[in-house]
C-alpha cells in the first residue's frame, strides 16, 4: 500500500537491461492522492505506512538492519506518546491527544510483530 514504487524502482535498478525498461513521456500526467484510500482511519495510514517501510527495510539491507529501524521507530512512536501526553495534561484538546495515544500504542504494539 506504501512505498511499492521505491521497491519497484530498486528493483528495475537491480536486473537493469541495456536500454533501461523505463520509458519517459514527459506529456504523461499523474496525480497521486496520497493516503487518500485511508486517509479517515489514523491507525491503518500510520499502521500501513510504516509496515512498508519495515518490509522494504528488510528487502533491502536484511533482518538486522530491520529490527534496528523497528527500534527507531517504536522509540520515535514513544516519544509522541509522551508529547501528546504532557498535551493531555495540560488539557489541551483532550479528545484529540487521546485519539492520537490510542492510535500511537496500537502502532507500536502491531509494528512488533512484523519484523521477524
Amino acid at each position: 500500500m506504501y512505498s511499492e514504487e521505491l521497491e519497484w524502482q530498486f528493483r528495475l535498478t537491480q536486473n537493469a537491461h541495456s536500454p533501461p525498461p523505463v520509458l519517459y513521456l514527459p506529456s504523461a500526467v499523474i496525480i497521486h492522492y496520497e493516503g487518500r484510500s485511508s486517509a479517515q482511519v489514523p491507525f491503518v495510514r500510520h499502521y500501513h505506512f510504516q509496515r512498508s517501510r519495515l518490509l522494504l527495510a528488510r528487502l533491502w539491507y536484511g533482518s538486522v538492519f530491520a529490527k534496528l529501524f523497528l527500534t527507531y521507530l517504536v522509540l520515535s512512536y514513544i516519544w509522541e506518546i509522551l508529547i501528546e501526553s504532557s498535551k493531555d495534561l495540560l488539557g489541551h484538546r483532550r479528545d484529540l491527544r487521546r485519539q492520537r495515544i490510542a492510535v500511537y500504542a496500537a502502532v507500536v504494539s502491531r509494528l512488533t510483530d512484523t519484523v521477524e
